[in-house]
């Protein structure tokens, strides 16, 4: 995470190994607390890369790891996003690979 403004706390999370080619890379998420003023206002700043589907064969077992990356992330961001009294008082933008979408295609047999 790259930010002209200051840096005032950061942590990272790797999830458990993917499967396929994703199996030899170490997925996770990095985050970042922007102070984007001087006292404030903050901007939690979060990028990560899931799990990718490879093959139609492999396509449950994608999306069921992915759900388990997804559900990792949210507990980590919710530890990391803490502004006090268990709650996110500021902003939070995640970004990053996904590897999923909306929209309807031909791997998931509803084109």
């Amino acid at each position: 995470i790259l930010s002209r403004l200051p840096i005032v706390f950061k942590s990272s999370m790797t999830f458990d190994q993917g499967i396929h080619l994703d199996r030899l890379s170490a997925k996770g998420a990095l985050y970042a607390k922007v102070q984007c003023g001087p006292t404030g206002p903050f901007l939690h700043v979060c990028t990560t890369h899931l799990q990718s589907t490879y093959s139609e064969d492999s396509l449950a077992q994608s999306q069921g790891i992915r759900h388990k990356q997804l559900t990792s992330l949210v507990e980590f961001l919710r530890d990391q996003t803490d502004d006090g009294d268990g709650r996110r008082r500021w902003p939070l933008l995640l970004c990053g690979t996904l590897n999923f979408n909306g929209r309807r295609g031909p791997m998931d047999r509803s084109e």
